[in-house]
């Protein structure tokens, strides 16, 4: 796993996997909203993962979809925030900020637009025409998703707030949107969740050349200044305490989610 290293953003460990990762960012989320770290961003490149929702928990395909999902490469896991499943791999980047937060959820709305307007510059920045909103059919629906022209979907955005802390989060998917389209429509199609596969895109689809390490350092240089963590962000408190929440993140296709 690719390490991004910059000022106040987090690098990921090697050799994590997905659902850690994932148990990572619920550890980091949960030490800041507890005051014991500072807020910080955390920028890094996954491995092939498909990340679903507790709403898709619930589905009577639910195993069958997590099954699709392996056969086509992709972990299943399940995602700290909200939403329908959502598949990234290495040609992904993952950009999240963790906040301390007022009150029991603090605004939201904000955060949201807060976070969007950046990633929209970022991208813009790189030649992308990029607009924000909801397109008919794409998948893990949202209002702040960044698209390109209204044709395909290259990032989603979304919150988790707990008392004391939250958690924006987004995945920004720069190359390889054919194998994203062929396992998301496996897996929409076990769920039964109505899903058009062509609004499903990368970066790199409308600027060719466009690389992951070109997409990295524009968010390091625009999220360097999240934050002022402690120089090690991974410590043992943070890993002993994601390790004891992965479980919660940790997908078992033969009997569902651990909880």
């Amino acid at each position: 796993m690719e390490r991004i290293d910059g000022p106040g953003v987090r690098p990921p460990g090697p050799g994590f996997g997905p659902a850690l990762e994932i148990a990572i960012s619920h550890a980091l989320l949960q030490r800041v909203a507890d005051h014991e770290i500072p807020p910080l961003a955390r920028l890094y490149r996954p491995a092939a993962a498909l990340a679903f929702g507790r709403i898709d928990v619930r589905s009577a395909g639910f195993e069958a979809a997590a099954g699709e999902a392996r056969r086509h490469g992709f972990e299943p896991v399940l995602r700290l925030a909200g939403g329908h499943g959502a598949a990234y791999d290495h040609g992904s980047i993952v950009c999240e900020e963790i906040l301390a937060v007022d009150g029991a959820f603090g605004r939201v709305e904000d955060r949201y637009e807060s976070f969007t307007h950046r990633l929209r510059a970022v991208l813009e920045a790189l030649g992308a025409a990029v607009a924000v909103g909801e397109l008919e059919g794409e998948y893990c629906a949202g209002r702040h998703s960044l698209n390109l022209g209204g044709r395909t979907k290259v990032a989603g955005v979304a919150q988790r707030v707990v008392r004391g802390g939250a958690l924006v989060s987004a995945v920004i998917v720069v190359e390889g949107g054919a194998r994203l389209r062929e396992v998301l429509t496996a897996v929409y199609g076990s769920l039964a969740i109505d899903f058009e596969p062509a609004t499903v895109g990368a970066l790199a689809d409308e600027i060719p050349g466009l690389s992951v390490d070109d997409v990295a350092a524009k968010l390091a240089d625009e999220f360097a200044g999240s934050g002022s963590p402690e120089p090690d962000p991974l410590d043992s408190i943070t890993l002993g305490l994601a390790q004891r929440l992965l479980p919660k993140h940790t997908i078992r296709v033969a009997s569902g989610v651990e909880t």
